[in-house]
């Protein structure tokens, strides 16, 4: 089995799935467990439990450091950052609050704790509630 890619909340009932991405006729959804290879193959498992529609705007890749994710939002207390996760144009990952407020995701793991994520948590960098 692949490792787990992308992240998506269900359109059903908002539960977090975990799988492949893939997006087909306009929508998009996350295929668990199985590694996704063509338009095909997604539309003979929908229905079978494991491909789940998934709201587009909360999919997010893994960044392959522990356990985060793009979107999730991180603060390091040391120096006063609460920013979220995102993948800047090198594609490395990054704890971003703004232009001027980021730093690099891999050189701070052991020192930034996860604090929410962009769709459930917004309010914690500045969003609505």
């Amino acid at each position: 089995m692949s490792p787990k890619k992308y992240r998506g909340k269900r359109k059903d009932n908002g539960e977090w799935v975990y799988g492949d991405k893939v997006s087909v006729r306009k929508r998009c959804y996350i295929i668990c467990g199985i590694p996704a290879t063509s338009d095909d193959m997604v539309l003979t498992f929908i229905g079978q439990g494991c491909i789940f529609e998934v709201i587009p705007e909360t999919v997010g890749q893994s960044t392959g450091l522990k356990d985060w994710w793009e979107g999730d939002i991180g603060e390091i207390e040391c120096i006063s950052l609460v920013g979220k996760i995102i993948q800047g144009e090198d594609g490395k990952w990054l704890i971003y609050k703004d232009e001027d407020n980021y730093v690099g995701l891999h050189h701070n793991i052991d020192k930034v704790i996860k604090i929410g994520n962009v769709h459930e948590n917004p309010e914690l960098i500045g969003g609505p509630k």
